[in-house]
């Protein structure tokens, strides 16, 4: 037991550090009330309100969204779903949807966390390779224009890498119900 709490632990470690770093570099954000604009994020919060005043009247989500690009699949936008990996989704997120990018941010560093650990790549080194991916410019820049969609999509890439490696290498069940 003390030998698997100890092999654990070190992942446990990580995990805390991504906590710690993503919530002080978002400070202002996490700590202090202050907002980031996020333009695309206000836009679309504005573009569901046609879907949100059917879901009032009719109690169902419409699947098609006129307000939008002349019209587009609402799933892209508001659409409810009572999928379970939801509930994966937001205690990764440590109850937060994906708008606050400090979450976001989180994610992206677990998500390479995993893929590294999954090549063998010592743990230390996964740690910083990790914080060094979450906080790229590119990423930044996707945060302050609020494609959080976007952010959280690229931020699978990489667990979805090692869990195909995983069936790769023989761990079927595993790597296949990641």
């Amino acid at each position: 037991m003390n030998s698997k709490f100890k092999k654990f632990s070190k992942h446990l470690i990580a995990y805390l550090a991504f906590i710690v770093v993503s919530f002080l570099f978002f400070k202002p954000y996490v700590f202090d009330g202050k907002v980031l604009q996020q333009t695309d994020n206000l836009q679309a919060l504005a573009s569901t309100e046609q879907t949100q005043d059917y879901y009032k009247e009719t109690g169902t989500w419409t699947l098609w969204a006129s307000s939008v690009f002349s019209g587009m699949p609402n799933y892209q936008l508001t659409y409810k779903t009572n999928s379970l990996i939801q509930y994966a989704q937001r205690a990764l997120l440590l109850g937060n949807g994906i708008r606050p990018p400090h979450t976001a941010i989180l994610l992206m560093m677990l998500g390479m966390y995993f893929l590294l650990i999954t090549l063998k790549v010592d743990w230390r080194f996964s740690l910083l390779v990790s914080i060094a991916y979450g906080f790229s410019s590119n990423f930044m820049d996707l945060i302050l224009a609020g494609h959080s969609t976007k952010i959280i999509a690229i931020a699978f890439v990489a667990p979805t890498i090692a869990s195909i490696l995983m069936t790769y290498r023989g761990k079927y069940l595993l790597g296949g119900s990641l």
